[in-house]
């Protein structure tokens, strides 16, 4: 019995709960109904008399009357379109029209539902009903100022519920600071989607907010879009004047059938940096983006960036390119670079650094150890696989035996696991010089950097802000 009285209701909360707005669902703007005879229904919206628009009323200029007429709409709930209007032989405007936005005839649209067809049919929140609710204002003669001569109130179609006003094609309409957020929302690495969800937050409620998540996406991308033929000269223009005005500031671009092809750039901190730690340099690409990262360790044992490029394709002569541009800035050659087994890259490098030793990755190379052996040996057991690799980095990562003693040992490796005859360990070794630190041991500090490691850590982290392959986002985040 105590439980059955802790939940009973009485009649008066059951009402007051059916009464709160909050459990119930959005109703129509309250109107009167008008019946003609025909069976046709007409609302007439019930306003506040102190916004509800008087016939012979002077309502001022016509910036004014149409002020006061959107005033009337919004608390009315519905949205109003400019029409019309007659002017004299002066060019002065004599009538002025304002319609409601369901103006018009509806467009029939035939289609068969049982015939496919390639061409989308197009839908519109927008619908005509034939509404011929409208104000008309007249001009006082001899001044700028007008009268309301003419309102028809009542409209053909129900009115938007007061909880969706928000929605309607005006209150759609994002003002500047919306657009504003959006743009600093993509500038920081947040989508319009997501922008929406803070920015509503931020006024309270999306109520409160011009415009739906539609409308934030539609404009980012009528943003790019009206960007996105002239980007590259804007970034071009941004990124010189930025040259001309900042002291140290490096910055190279090239073209090719007048589009932009690769661009370069280091500011004088990386400057700096590279003048006082330039022994050991790795250069690494992230993927897809053709993004490069020239990056060396200073005496803390922490990588720094000291330049960054764009180029379009990976071939030779853009790497060449990236190199020359490397070298006209900093204007020495780091004692050692370290990169993948680019064919390409390598070819450049040889071409453009005289002295600098060329290393490859010894972290790219060693993943492809165990898929190697599986194809050199498939009958290979897990225990004779795990002392393989045991025997293979004592003898490949140990930096203090000498050249000699590494291809004894090597040779006694390829000897017990019959694996002397195979293409690409015979290849490995045949570059052995390349990337084997026995063969680095006359370098100076040869032993801070043995892999690209560092470098893809640093892509990890930039992926975070999604590094842009268009340069119209590119520039955003300048």
């Amino acid at each position: 019995m105590e439980s059955e009285r802790e939940y009973d209701i009485s009649d008066e909360d059951i009402n007051e709960i059916q009464n709160d707005e909050d459990y119930n669902s959005p109703k129509a703007t309250a109107t009167r109904k008008n019946e003609t005879p025909g069976g046709s229904l007409y609302y007439a919206p019930i306003v506040d008399k102190r916004f509800l628009p008087v016939i012979g009323h002077n309502y001022g200029t016509l910036d004014q009357c149409e002020e006061m007429y959107m005033l009337y709409a919004y608390h009315a709930c519905f949205d109003i379109r400019k029409a019309g209007q007659k002017t004299a032989k002066s060019g002065l405007v004599k009538q002025k029209y304002y319609l409601c936005n369901k103006v018009g005839t509806p467009k029939e649209v035939y289609f068969d539902t049982l015939q496919e067809t390639k061409k989308p049919i197009q839908k519109s929140n927008m619908e005509c009903t034939g509404c011929r609710a409208k104000v008309r204002f007249d001009r006082v003669y001899g001044t700028y100022t007008f009268i309301l001569a003419d309102f028809e109130e009542q409209h053909n179609h129900e009115l938007l519920p007061k909880e969706y006003r928000h929605l309607s094609k005006k209150e759609r309409q994002m003002r500047y600071a919306e657009k504003l957020f959006v743009y600093h929302s993509t500038v920081s690495n947040i989508g319009p989607t997501k922008a929406y969800e803070v920015y509503s937050n931020m006024k309270g409620s999306e109520k409160n907010v011009h415009g739906t998540v539609i409308d934030f996406r539609n404009w980012k991308r009528d943003l790019n879009v009206f960007i996105n033929a002239t980007d590259s000269q804007m970034l071009i223009n941004k990124m010189e004047g930025r040259k001309k005005y900042v002291s140290g500031f490096s910055f190279e671009y090239k073209l090719e059938k007048s589009q932009l092809h690769s661009i370069f750039g280091a500011d004088e901190v990386a400057k700096c940096n590279y003048k006082e730690f330039s022994d050991v340099i790795s250069f690494d690409a992230t993927y897809r983006t053709n993004r490069y990262n020239l990056e060396r360790t200073h005496n803390h044992r922490r990588c720094v960036t000291v330049a960054a490029a764009m180029i379009r394709d990976e071939t030779a002569e853009s790497y060449k390119w990236l190199l020359n541009c490397f070298m006209k800035t900093f204007g020495k050659e780091p004692n050692m670079i370290v990169t993948d087994q680019d064919k390409s890259m390598a070819i450049a490098i040889k071409e453009v650094f005289k002295t600098a030793k060329h290393r490859l990755c010894m972290w790219h190379i060693m993943l492809k150890v165990p898929s190697k052996i599986q194809e050199a040996n498939p009958n290979i057991e897990d225990k004779q696989e795990k002392d393989f690799k045991k025997r293979f980095d004592k003898i490949v990562w140990n930096m203090y035996i000498e050249p000699t003693v590494f291809e004894e040992k090597w040779e006694k490796l390829m000897d017990d696991f019959s694996l002397k005859n195979d293409s690409w360990f015979k290849y490995m070794f045949g570059i052995r010089s390349s990337w084997i630190p026995a063969y680095f041991i006359e370098t100076e500090m040869f032993g801070l950097m043995r892999t690209t490691s560092r470098s893809e850590s640093e892509n990890a982290f930039f992926t975070l802000y999604k590094i842009c392959i268009k340069s119209v986002d590119f520039y955003g985040r300048l």
